[in-house]
């Protein structure tokens, strides 16, 4: 399934209203697609599956306000202008009706953007993230903590964290998230600890594209259980749902095959 190596991108820095996004772009003449991250994750997250989907899309890859080469501002990190952003973002680039990849957080943009602007995206995966309706997730809280205080903590402190907390990764995956722990604004943490619950209202009603969710199974540190999934197929009108056996909350960086096998078929669908 996945297929050679894709050229350099080409990166740009685009101001929107308020606030200007990095993103690395393969654009081509083939249907656009735009790959949203996690929280503290960046554009090269993406590149493990990069390769496969720009033999099919025009694809982009961004840095959410606050995140990586975008401008961090000191405040304004809701979902609403998270959302706000992609969809400004799809306008400059002259993009209508994009197919879109969210990875947790990203995910969760996507699905207030689609519901917020009707019809903005064609299609939608969301990757392995949590609906947080009653209560913000327990893990998703504890890393944004766990981040804040690296924020403030030597370079070699952080690596560490990340060598004894993952024990499987090599120096570069190491390397890769002690930088990626402090190329996030402090406020994004600090505002998602803080943020009001999300309702079906804001992330579920109102989405009427095809959606995907891929997702990993909780006992390998996937974010989103049995409960959850009923939940998203009881309440989306076109949605489905694709488990990765064995698979944690990084789907397409930690098993890039597996993702792209659960995800192609739906995203080539006319």
């Amino acid at each position: 399934m996945m297929t050679g190596v894709a050229p350099l991108p080409v990166h740009r820095q685009i101001a929107l209203n308020d606030v200007t996004l990095h993103v690395a772009c393969w654009l081509t003449d083939k249907p656009p697609l735009l790959l949203l991250p996690a929280m503290t994750q960046t554009w090269d997250t993406w590149l493990p599956v990069v390769p496969t989907l720009a033999a099919h899309f025009a694809v982009v890859a961004v840095d959410l306000r606050g995140h990586g080469q975008s401008e961090h501002p000191p405040a304004g990190y809701r979902l609403a202008e998270y959302a706000a952003d992609v969809v400004e973002l799809t306008r400059a680039l002259g993009w209508n009706c994009p197919v879109v990849i969210g990875h947790s957080l990203g995910g969760t943009v996507a699905q207030v953007a689609e519901t917020a602007f009707p019809g903005w995206a064609r299609r939608i995966v969301i990757e392995d993230s949590p609906l947080q309706l009653a209560q913000h997730d327990r893990r998703v809280v504890l890393l944004a903590r766990a981040y804040l205080r690296m924020y403030h903590r030597p370079f070699a402190e952080s690596a560490a964290h990340f060598r004894r907390v993952h024990p499987d990764w090599n120096a570069t995956q190491v390397d890769e998230a002690a930088h990626a722990s402090r190329a996030t604004a402090p406020a994004v943490l600090e505002e998602y600890l803080a943020h009001e619950m999300l309702t079906l209202d804001t992330t579920l009603h109102g989405m009427y594209c095809p959606v995907l969710l891929v997702h990993g199974d909780t006992a390998s540190g996937g974010f989103v259980d049995d409960e959850t999934v009923r939940m998203y197929l009881d309440h989306l009108p076109d949605g489905r749902a694709v488990q990765v056996a064995g698979a944690g909350h990084s789907l397409h960086a930690r098993k890039p095959a597996e993702f792209l096998a659960a995800v192609l078929p739906f995203l080539l669908e006319p």
